[in-house]
C-alpha cells in the first residue's frame, strides 16, 4: 500500500517543479526588475526532462511616472517693528521712616530720657539699625532687642 522509493522521488520532483513554477510566475507577475532589492531568480536543481519550460519574465508595460513635488509657497512676513524702549523711571526712595526724638540731628547721642514711650524708643532703635548685637546708642541694656523697656 505504501509508495516505493521511486514513487517518493517522483512526488518530490513534482513538488519541486510546482514550487519553481509558482516562484517564476510570481516573479513574472511582479514584472522582474533590475533595481536593487527586487526579486531575483534563484537557481534551482534541473527539473526532469519531461518538465514544462517555465515562462520567462515580461518587461513592464508602463514606465514609472515621476511624482511631482510641490514647492513650498513662501508667505510674506511682516517686517519686525521696533518696540519703544520704555524703561521705568527710577523714583528716589525715601529714607526709612522711624521716630526721631526732638532735637536729634542724626549724629548726636540719645538715651531713654529723650523718648516719651517705649514704642518711640523701639522705632528709633530699629530705624537706626539696632538689634540684639548692635546697640550704638545704648538703648537696649540687656541685649534682648527691646529698647528702653522701662518706658510706658
Amino acid at each position: 500500500m505504501g509508495m516505493g522509493t521511486a514513487g517518493v522521488e517522483r512526488a518530490r520532483s513534482r513538488v519541486a517543479i510546482l514550487f519553481v513554477a509558482i516562484f517564476v510566475a510570481a516573479v513574472a507577475a511582479c514584472g522582474g526588475s533590475s533595481a536593487p532589492n527586487a526579486l531575483v531568480t534563484v537557481p534551482t536543481a534541473t527539473p526532469p526532462t519531461n518538465a514544462v519550460a517555465a515562462p520567462s519574465a515580461t518587461p513592464l508595460a508602463v514606465e514609472p511616472i515621476a511624482t511631482p513635488t510641490a514647492e513650498a509657497t513662501k508667505t510674506p512676513t511682516a517686517a519686525p517693528t521696533a518696540k519703544p524702549n520704555v524703561r521705568p523711571t527710577a523714583r528716589p526712595t525715601a529714607p526709612p521712616s522711624f521716630y526721631k526724638p526732638p532735637g536729634w540731628d542724626g549724629h548726636s547721642d540719645v538715651n531713654c530720657s529723650d523718648f516719651d514711650t517705649h514704642a518711640h524708643a523701639q522705632s528709633f532703635f530699629i530705624g537706626t539699625g539696632g538689634s540684639t548685637s548692635n546697640d550704638q546708642y545704648g538703648l537696649d541694656g540687656d541685649s534682648d532687642g527691646q529698647a528702653c523697656e522701662s518706658l510706658p
